[in-house]
């Protein structure tokens, strides 16, 4: 296990900003070069800008839009929180592959994410994204499950139903790892969109089953992200919570137990929305 700190290179690269002639010549010698492998791999799988578009987003940063977050990492230990979170996660999973966490400032990230660095998964936070890093722990357990599932199953299926999956897993472990947090917190939803959700849960199985098979870019992101006025925003996150959480239950597992962690969508989904293959 690595906690890799980006975000002082980026701020060494702020320090220097005032002055400069050419930003972005600066912020390549500051702060990409040296983690070019890391940010190279960020760069294409998680902000997906070219060349130009990166280069225009850096040469429009100033020193003072990342105030709040200079004052939070001189007030917060984010290491000791990212460090505590992953052991967490360890003992929790009972297994001692942990991955490397890089905490480092880009544009567009999710507040964290899995990426692959050099074939390694790799867990990344994307500081710029966060205000205060209360929620930072669960965010790193949610994405510890993700890792653990990824790296037993790979990368290969881009169903819906595979993310139904993988995102119930994610939440039932970050809810094992942190009980203490309300559920609404763990699905990143409100109090009142849970409670809708849990009186209409056959409609929205309704909605969503017709869709298991498919890795249309728009239906992963109607039922998985989505507008966050519709009911249907991160839907299928709660309905593969509930999938998950009661297959535990019926085989006498723990939801953090490797089998069903790595469990397929088959297996983790209830029959009347993935039906079992006849024998």
């Amino acid at each position: 296990m690595a906690i890799r700190l980006l975000y002082p290179d980026f701020f060494l690269f702020l320090d220097r900003l005032p002055g400069c002639t050419d930003t972005w010549q600066l912020y390549r010698e500051t702060y990409f070069e040296p983690h070019r492998e890391l940010l190279s791999a960020y760069a294409r799988q998680v902000m997906r800008l070219d060349e130009d578009a990166w280069r225009s987003r850096v040469c429009a940063v100033r020193p003072e839009h990342y105030s709040q977050l200079r004052e939070l990492v001189e007030r917060e230990d984010v290491p000791a929180l990212v460090e505590d979170a992953l052991t967490r996660c360890a003992a929790a999973a009972r297994q001692d592959a942990i991955p490397d966490v890089a905490l480092l400032v880009g544009f567009f990230s999710p507040d964290a994410f899995l990426f692959r660095v050099e074939e390694r998964l790799c867990v990344g936070v994307g500081m710029e994204r966060w205000r205060d890093f209360d929620a930072l722990p669960m965010f790193i357990a949610h994405e510890f499950a993700h890792y653990l599932r990824r790296s037993a199953l790979g990368d290969a299926d881009e169903s819906l139903a595979e993310a139904v999956a993988a995102e119930g897993v994610a939440t039932a472990f970050s809810q094992r790892v942190y009980p203490e947090r309300r559920l609404h917190q763990h699905l990143r939803t409100s109090p009142g969109r849970l409670r809708w959700w849990r009186e209409h849960a056959s409609l929205l199985w309704g909605k969503v089953v017709p869709h298991l098979s498919s890795a249309r870019a728009d239906i992963m992101h109607r039922f998985m992200a989505g507008d966050p006025e519709s009911v249907l925003s991160r839907c299928g996150v709660y309905l593969g919570y509930t999938s998950v959480v009661a297959y535990a239950t019926s085989a006498g597992l723990e939801v953090s137990d490797p089998a069903v962690v790595t469990a397929p969508p088959s297996v983790l989904l209830p029959e009347a929305a993935y039906p079992r293959p006849r024998k």
